[in-house]
């Protein structure tokens, strides 16, 4: 049964193509009889070549090679090619997600501020993605001056088997940075001292947080002990370590765009002019070394409170050192991902929550 090709083009070119190799490989053609006696060859004649067929694409490429040249039989490759090339390779679906419920215990005391008690509260998951769990602490915003822990992101990912962290800490009315810096890792080391009691890998805990969140979480993943912003909450036996971090929206240059906000100048305690040092250490931009952990960024194309160029500079003086790192650009979303457009976001928020979890997964779960 002869193939059919419904593009005349292709049907042309092909058979055009056929009708060359079928020459090609049929050799010259045979000499007309002659009454003159041959000459006795003058040596043993070569022996022929193979009978070797190319399938060959109309840009010249070859497909398929193969020891034969019946035409019926380069038909039935001409049509498998043509079959696979119009079939198109299903994908994959997303992989399953544990999805479970979720205990919640309020106000533990994980360390002090001074003499101010600094309190978290804990996401437990009935089923546990892994055991012992990764953990992930979330830093709520609020320009550092507002804000509490509770209600918390952190619940969204203790859903899907992570034990999650929601933290308070010294906001810039109580006190002026580093204190709030100094806090978060505080509960980055409370956590690793009470990783058994909570069924928590020590060495799988990732930081998340939004705007002057975003900031903290990006100063736990890159400021480390030899900056000393750890400040004396206690736990001081422990790392403040985390292997995996997640920003969204947060500053991460205060010595260029933000310096003059309101809320920058009570977090840091001072206008830039006075205090260089110090915005240029609560800076988590300054801080980026080789052996920082993964980073996730996410950001509102449109945020007229943190500009995109904040995560922007981020990702490059990430890109620079060689280190892991995604930045997510929100299609009209503004501050907080709010839609600002009369079109809805882009990536939807549903898209975002699966992206962050996919990134804590890959980062933090146990594979081995």
């Amino acid at each position: 049964m002869r193939a059919k090709w419904k593009n005349p083009l292709v049907s042309l070119t092909i058979l055009a193509l056929m009708a060359a190799v079928l020459a090609a490989c049929a050799g010259p053609a045979s000499p007309a009889p002659s009454s003159a006696p041959a000459p006795a060859p003058a040596s043993p004649a070569p022996s022929p070549a193979p009978d070797i067929a190319y399938l060959i694409d109309t840009e010249g490429r070859i497909i398929a090679k193969q020891g034969w040249y019946q035409p019926q039989q380069m038909e039935a490759a001409i049509e498998e090619h043509l079959g696979s090339a119009k079939t198109p390779t299903a994908a994959a679906p997303p992989p399953a997600i544990l999805t479970t419920t979720v205990e919640v215990i309020r106000d533990i005391e994980y360390g002090k501020g001074g003499d101010v008690p600094l309190l978290l509260d804990i996401y437990i998951p009935e089923t546990p993605i892994a055991s012992p769990m990764p953990a992930v602490i979330f830093i709520h915003g609020g320009g550092w001056r507002r804000g509490d822990k509770y209600p918390s992101r952190a619940k969204t990912l203790a859903s899907h088997g992570f034990l999650g962290i929601s933290i308070n800490y010294r906001l810039s009315s109580v006190a002026p940075f580093p204190a709030a810096v100094e806090d978060s890792k505080c509960a980055v080391r409370w956590l690793r001292a009470h990783a058994e009691q909570y069924n928590v890998d020590p060495d799988r805990i990732g930081v998340w947080g939004s705007s002057a969140g975003g900031h903290l979480a990006m100063m736990v993943g890159c400021a480390d002990e030899t900056v000393e912003l750890e400040g004396n909450g206690g736990w001081a036996q422990f790392s403040s370590r985390v292997q995996a971090a997640c920003a969204y929206f947060g500053p991460s240059d205060f010595t260029s765009g933000s310096a003059n906000s309101p809320a920058v100048i009570q977090f840091i305690g001072d206008t830039l002019g006075k205090k260089p040092d110090s915005y240029k250490l609560a800076s988590p931009i300054t801080h980026v070394t080789a052996d920082d952990p993964p980073l996730l960024l996410v950001h509102g194309e449109l945020d007229q409170v943190v500009r995109i160029n904040q995560s922007e500079m981020m990702y490059q003086a990430y890109q620079q050192v060689g280190l892991e790192v995604t930045l997510i650009k929100v299609a009209g979303a503004g501050h907080g991902l709010k839609q600002v457009t009369d079109n809805p976001i882009s990536p939807s928020p549903k898209e975002i929550d699966r992206i962050v979890l996919e990134f804590f997964i890959k980062h933090l779960q146990h594979t081995g």
